[in-house]
C-alpha cells in the first residue's frame, strides 16, 4: 500500500490564505506617518431646511414732499424709513406738455441717492416761457432695488406761471 497525500486545497484553507493575502497588501500600503484625512465633512444647522421666509424689505417710503406748484423751479422730494443714507431711488419725471422745455434734470428718469435723514432731492428747472399755466409735471418715486423696499409714490407739481 502506497501513501498518497493529497494537494488539494480546501474550501476553508482557501479562505484563510485569501485573508492573509488581503491582510498583506493592507498593510503594504499603510503609510509610515498618519496624516490627516483631505476630505472634511460638514454639519448643516437644523434648521436649514425649515427656515422662515425672508423678512420684508428694511425700507419704507413715507413721504413724497411739497411743493405741489412751481414757477421756474421745484424740488421733488422723497423721504424713506428708517432715516439712512445712500439708498438708491429712482424717480421718473413726466410733463404734462412735451412741447416744453426742462432744463434740469437732463434725464426725465434717473436716481439719486438718501441723504443721513432719508431723503433723496429731485431739483427740476422749467423755461417757464414754453410751458402753458397749469402744465403739470409727474414725479414717479421708487426703489432701485427692490431689496430695498417696494414702495412707490408720485407727486404731481402744477406750473401756476405766477414768477
Amino acid at each position: 500500500m502506497t501513501d498518497q497525500t493529497s494537494n488539494k486545497i480546501t474550501r476553508r484553507d482557501a479562505i484563510k490564505i485569501l485573508a492573509a493575502a488581503t491582510g498583506a497588501v493592507v498593510l503594504a500600503n499603510i503609510p509610515d506617518k498618519w496624516t490627516k484625512p483631505i476630505l472634511e465633512g460638514g454639519v448643516l444647522p437644523a434648521h436649514a431646511q425649515t427656515s422662515p421666509p425672508p423678512p420684508p424689505p428694511p425700507f419704507s417710503i413715507v413721504d413724497c414732499g411739497v411743493p405741489d406748484t412751481m414757477c421756474a423751479s421745484a424740488n421733488s422730494l422723497v423721504t424713506i424709513t428708517p432715516a439712512t443714507s445712500g439708498i438708491s431711488m429712482r424717480y421718473v419725471l413726466t410733463p404734462s406738455n412735451p412741447a416744453g422745455t426742462i432744463v434740469f434734470p437732463t434725464q426725465l428718469n434717473g436716481t439719486l441717492l438718501t441723504d443721513a435723514s432719508g431723503v433723496a432731492d429731485l431739483y427740476i428747472e422749467i423755461q417757464f416761457m414754453t410751458f402753458n399755466i397749469n402744465d403739470t409735471f409727474t414725479v414717479d418715486w421708487s426703489f432701485d432695488d427692490p431689496d430695498d423696499g417696494i414702495d412707490t409714490c408720485q407727486q404731481v407739481i402744477t406750473y401756476d406761471g405766477a414768477c
